[in-house]
């Protein structure tokens, strides 16, 4: 699904799941090679990623790549605990990588969350990515 389409959103339902579980699909849909694993959540996202000046030029495409490549060679995807008020009827937990490129002193951080939870081919949206 190229990512000028919306994703609909995994709501959390009575029963969360185990964050292991979840950890495991977020994984594997970033390891699957299948393109429509991991997306843009939306347009306006992708649009606003693009124009970061911060981003130096890096496209939404880009970071899409670099974050597959990041994780492809060993990097670290890290569960965070959804603790920002706005987002804890959405999700349990989101996830981040901080990806090491020159020109970004720190990394560059990428936000992302799963929104599809099939075992088989799960879903993981990117929300945001900045130095």
């Amino acid at each position: 699904m190229p990512y000028g389409k919306s994703i609909p959103i995994l709501l959390i339902e009575d029963q969360a799941m185990d964050p292991t579980e979840e950890y495991n699909l977020v994984i594997k849909a970033l390891t699957s090679g299948l393109s429509n694993c991991v997306e843009w959540i939306n347009d306006k996202t992708a649009r606003q990623v693009r124009a970061n000046p911060a981003n130096q030029g890096l496209t939404p495409e880009a970071i899409k790549r670099l974050l597959l490549e990041f994780v492809a060679a060993g990097g670290c995807i890290e569960q965070r605990r959804e603790e920002r008020e706005e987002y804890q009827g959405r999700r349990e937990y989101w996830y981040r990588a901080i990806i090491p490129l020159e020109g970004f002193r720190t990394g560059l951080f990428v936000e992302m969350e799963l929104t599809d939870d099939d075992s088989d081919v799960p879903v993981v949206s990117l929300l945001n990515a900045h130095p």
